[in-house]
């Protein structure tokens, strides 16, 4: 990691201390908008990714509009939190669209249906699909808030931006695994407890990740 690297972190943990009330109000409201996620999820799990687009995914927009302000070193306050979900929810919705679609088709195909050869290969692509957009979400997410891209603009810049420092996005991918391992090792209770407050501070490193990236290719 390069002193540069070393910094960005730094300045990173600085900024999580600096904005904990917000944070701590954003994390609150992505797990309120996670609630009907999980009580689809318990009647019907195909229906759980479409209802996500719909309630984090507004969520997910509103935190990171909020973030990707902070890593700019400009003062948000939580009166601000609902006013960026006005004006980001429906952005939200459609950022979160693709992979809910095609998760909720990989569910749905899983529930319902025996797969032959032909089958599981398209399962099989549709899943490294999902893995992809999964990957790219993140940074999709910034550029459609704070950079206003959409549509097929919107993905090929966060493919860009992922492949910039690829290094770092296998780096982020390996650190959600870890931390979703280490839940997984901890009671129901404590872990419930530890995931309720990590999803504000992801959605700052992004927002710090994603930027960083862009300034360092366009300084």
């Amino acid at each position: 990691m390069s002193r540069d690297d070393s910094g960005l972190l730094r300045g990173l943990a600085s900024q999580l201390w600096q904005s904990l009330p917000l944070l701590l109000a954003l994390d609150a409201l992505l797990v309120i908008a996670a609630i009907p996620v999980l009580a689809t999820a318990r009647v019907w799990l195909p229906a759980a990714p479409l209802v996500a687009a719909l309630t984090v995914g507004p969520a997910w927009a509103t935190a990171t509009a909020l973030t990707d302000q902070l890593t700019a070193d400009r003062v948000r306050r939580l009166s601000d939190i609902a006013s960026a979900f006005r004006e980001h929810a429906l952005t939200g919705v459609r950022v979160a669209a693709p992979a809910a679609v095609l998760a909720s088709a990989i569910l749905h195909v899983l529930a319902v249906t025996t797969l032959n050869s032909w089958g599981l290969l398209a399962l099989a692509l549709a899943t490294a699909a999902l893995v992809v957009i999964g990957v790219l979400t993140p940074a999709a997410y910034c550029m459609a808030v704070t950079a206003g891209r959409h549509g097929w603009m919107l993905w090929r810049t966060a493919a860009s931006v992922a492949g910039m420092r690829p290094l770092f996005t296998v780096g982020s991918i390996a650190l959600l695994v870890a931390t979703a391992t280490g839940l997984s090792s901890l009671s129901p209770a404590l872990a419930l407890g530890i995931a309720a407050v990590l999803p504000a501070p992801l959605a700052m490193y992004a927002s710090a990740l994603t930027w960083y990236i862009v300034e360092e290719r366009n300084p």
